[in-house]
């Protein structure tokens, strides 16, 4: 049978077996298995030449994605092995997958870069997006890969790459209007971190939110942050920004901090108490506050709380595709700050 055949097949199967079906029908949902074997042998054949990969055109790194969601699914028996045989071989072949950063127009240097992706109460994006306005940085580039979802996105009418990067005075910002799916953030991470460096970057600071309970009782959230290292943690205190001591973290800004120790580029991740479903821009200018104790920079965010409805409406459609993506994750429950900390 030809490659392009079995992966018509797998993906047939793929978008065809629920989960009540792979109960009940075991002889299919093994001839599932197989065939996705099949396809991993016939893709670990392609990594050995370029120019066939290029000329099948098969869009290997999104299919492995579907399969390592569809196995979420099934049941727990039997199926640790193909997770493990399936995250490695999946990372091999997704290296042969470019990213690449475009830049629109010349970026000698940056000093610091701050990364804002749809995370927890959107918080990142949106403490972004207002220093992107309120500072005037300009659009300067973007971040290009089979790996992201096949999306434009369009304002004023002019068709953009929906991960882009802005620049003004040796600042750069990350922004991101789409879910970075879990099996594209290492390399995308890896990505940024080696940019980063190259451009002379002295500091890569990753915005987010972590989710409390009690969101709601609070009037001014709180921001925590974590430094790769002692001179980064001390720039922290001095800037007044309180040390997360224990806990764990997922997602996209843990990813790039452990590139980031591996690079020995300096880098720190601010939190900020935020609401985990909902756009959270009061938890956004929580985080401008702590940065512009960091970077001496100077945004106002009284504009931002005084449009905080509409944020929250214009934004809730990104909110619920993000909150499917991290389900996969369970991040909303993993970031959680514990109790102590509170």
């Amino acid at each position: 049978m030809s490659a392009p055949a079995i992966l018509t097949m797998c993906l047939n199967s793929l978008d065809m077996t629920s989960h009540h079906e792979c109960n009940h029908y075991r002889a299919r949902w093994m001839l599932f298995k197989h065939l996705v074997s099949e396809l991993l042998v016939f893709s670990l054949t392609l990594m050995k030449s370029r120019t066939l990969l290029q000329r099948n055109r098969l869009p290997y790194g999104r299919f492995l994605m579907r399969i390592q969601n569809f196995l979420h699914t099934q049941p727990d028996s039997g199926k640790h092995i193909w997770h493990v045989n399936l995250r490695i071989m999946s990372v091999r072949i997704m290296e042969s997958e470019e990213i690449r950063v475009v830049e629109t127009s010349s970026i000698e240097r940056i000093d610091q870069c701050l990364v804002g992706f749809p995370d927890v109460g959107l918080v990142g994006l949106i403490a972004a997006n207002h220093m992107i306005n309120t500072l005037g940085l300009v659009e300067s580039g973007h971040i290009e890969s089979d790996l992201l979802p096949p999306v434009i996105v369009v304002h004023h009418g002019d068709p953009k790459s929906p991960v882009r990067i802005y620049t003004k005075d040796k600042l750069a910002i990350l922004t991101s209007e789409i879910p970075i799916q879990p099996m594209a953030m290492p390399m995308l991470s890896r990505k940024i971190v080696e940019w980063s460096k190259a451009k002379g970057s002295k500091l890569i600071v990753s915005l987010t939110g972590i989710a409390v309970e009690n969101r709601l009782e609070i009037e001014t959230p709180e921001v925590y942050g974590v430094g790769d290292v002692a001179a980064t943690r001390d720039l922290l205190k001095k800037s007044n920004v309180k040390l997360l001591e224990e806990g764990f973290m997922v997602g996209a800004h843990a990813a790039i901090m452990n590139e980031s120790l591996k690079a020995k580029v300096p880098s720190a991740i601010l939190m900020a108490q935020s609401h985990s479903q909902y756009p959270d821009p009061g938890a956004a200018a929580s985080i401008i506050s702590a940065l512009n104790r960091l970077l001496n920079t100077n945004v106002d965010v009284k504009g931002l709380l005084e449009q905080a409805e509409e944020i929250r409406l214009r934004m809730r459609e990104l909110m619920q595709r993000t909150s499917k993506s991290m389900s996969g994750m369970e991040k909303s429950q993993e970031q959680e700050l514990p109790a102590m900390y509170v």
